[in-house]
């Protein structure tokens, strides 16, 4: 409350240059503290000063039921420690921290138990411990300082003699919170760890909760971050009206673009829908721009989330031979899909196929099995018109011809002969080059955790690939990079910073 005047109003505000310009409220640096991350609006040079006395009143403004509000919380109060002058406004930040205590055990929200267990943390017992890591960052910053300025080593005794039971309650435990932070436009791997006594635990998703990932979006997927878009786009639908939000929106597009273009497709194919329905600045890719997502059906959606030479292929389009057509003519056989569904999409393939293997035979007898209606199959009984065309060759042998398919391939290099009657083969460049597509599919697939070898019929191929994409197979994988927190050196170290 300034000036008579809720500042709450701010919370859900549309943004209005006149109210930002307004220093005597500065309602982005109020709004940003209750619901954001202080660091992002001045990064942004949208907030150039920190008001302490502004913020002291809006403690209890603080919305204790938004996910991540400790993180947040965490955050900013670490960044005015930093930013500010401890001399000048230690009493302030002081007050922030106790008035922030206070307010969470108003709100049974904070829990000093006597024993922990770090696998099953409460909301509590999660949120003292939190706390415990701000009270023990600024008690060795001031520990530190205190050596060279007589006035730090009197605010250092008045820190210890305020929080007196949170220190006491920390020096019995070895507590170390940790995370990886970006440097500049450097790929980097987010992940934050809590160790207590020893044991270590991962904690997932704080940096989605701090939007981080806004201004550094150069991220490298891990496991633990599996949920950050569904935890996104619950936290636009809560905060999408605010001051906070509309100063940080435009960021939002690079960073989705990342997300899309580096995900797990299972993850993107759950949960991505979702996130474009929520805003309109979330990125699209050129195909997306042309569909309707909210009409979309589950099929037409899995198919454009992939590449455009990977939807073009399992239309039925020779990509191989041909190259890949563009978005707007794969869009018209995608709404032939989100309108009548895929298995009866193969049938114009189907048609399509038999008119090639026509053109292709000039009337000779085909040698191959011919089921009932009329169509040639392959060595397991797969009716040939099924395949991707590129998927298929003919070969004339004498008076006749032979149609080899996809799982033929590699036999035929292997052994340079016709399977049928033992003659010899000749080299073809067709098969070479369909191996070496398949090849490179395979592996960028794998890159987006799906295994998938496409060396089926075209219904077969996308029924694969609906299936474990569906079934959320991205697995936990432990990542290098990710460096466990020593306790033992972290007790060396309290041990010289001791009170």
């Amino acid at each position: 409350m300034i000036g008579g005047i809720d500042l709450r109003i701010f919370d859900f505000f549309p943004f209005s240059d006149i109210f930002y310009k307004l220093k005597m409220f500065n309602p982005l640096l109020i709004n940003a503290f209750r619901v954001g991350n202080l660091e992002l609006v001045i990064k942004l040079k949208e907030v150039k000063e920190i008001d302490l006395n502004l913020l002291i009143p809006e403690i209890k403004n603080i919305d204790l039921e938004a996910e991540g509000y400790i993180w947040r919380f965490q955050q900013n109060l670490k960044l005015i420690i930093t930013q500010t002058n401890i001399l000048q406004n230690y009493e302030s930040i002081f007050l922030i921290l106790e008035n922030f205590i206070t307010f969470l055990q108003e709100k049974d929200k904070i829990i000093f138990s006597k024993y922990l267990d770090i696998e099953n943390l409460e909301e509590g017992e999660k949120n003292s411990l939190v706390i415990l890591t701000i009270i023990d960052d600024l008690r060795i910053k001031l520990k530190t300082e205190q050596h060279d300025n007589q006035e730090i080593a009197k605010i250092y005794q008045l820190f210890i003699k305020r929080f007196s039971f949170h220190i006491n309650y920390l020096n019995k435990k070895i507590l170390i919170l940790d995370h990886n932070y970006p440097y500049d436009d450097n790929v980097w791997t987010p992940y934050w760890k809590l160790s207590i006594d020893g044991k270590t635990i991962i904690l997932e998703d704080i940096n989605i909760y701090l939007d981080i990932y806004l201004i550094f979006n150069n991220i490298k997927f891990n496991f633990y971050m599996k949920n950050i878009i569904n935890i996104f786009t619950r936290r636009i639908k809560r905060i999408k009206n605010s001051l906070y939000y509309q100063t940080v929106k435009n960021k939002i597009n690079k960073f989705t673009e990342k997300i899309f273009n580096i995900f797990p497709y299972s993850i993107i194919y759950k949960d991505y829908r979702g996130l474009l329905l929520e805003e309109e600045s979330v990125y699209r890719s050129e195909l997306m721009k042309k569909i309707n997502i909210k009409s979309i059906n589950d099929e037409a959606w899995l198919l454009s989330i992939l590449p455009r030479y990977l939807i073009a292929y399992l239309l039925g389009f020779p990509v191989i031979s041909a190259d890949v057509p563009s978005y707007n003519n794969i869009m018209k056989y995608l709404e032939s899909i989100n309108q009548k569904g895929y298995q009866n999409y193969i049938n114009l393939i189907r048609e399509r196929n038999r008119n090639k293997i026509k053109n292709l035979a000039f009337d000779i007898e085909c040698a191959n099995h011919i089921d009932e209606e009329g169509d040639a199959t392959d060595l397991i009984f797969n009716k040939v018109v099924d395949y991707n065309m590129d998927d298929f060759i003919l070969i004339f042998n004498n008076d006749i011809y032979h149609l080899f398919t996809a799982p033929e391939f590699k036999n035929l290099i292997k052994k340079e002969e016709n399977p049928y009657n033992r003659g010899k083969m000749p080299l073809i460049s067709s098969i070479l080059d369909n191996i070496r597509f398949k090849k490179k599919l395979i592996r960028n697939l794998n890159n987006r955790y799906l295994e998938v070898d496409f060396n089926q019929t075209l219904l077969e191929n996308f029924d694969e690939l609906r299936q474990k994409i569906q079934a959320e197979t991205v697995e936990k994988k432990e990542n290098k990079n990710l460096i466990i927190p020593n306790p033992i050196l972290d007790l060396i170290f309290r041990s010289y910073n001791s009170v």
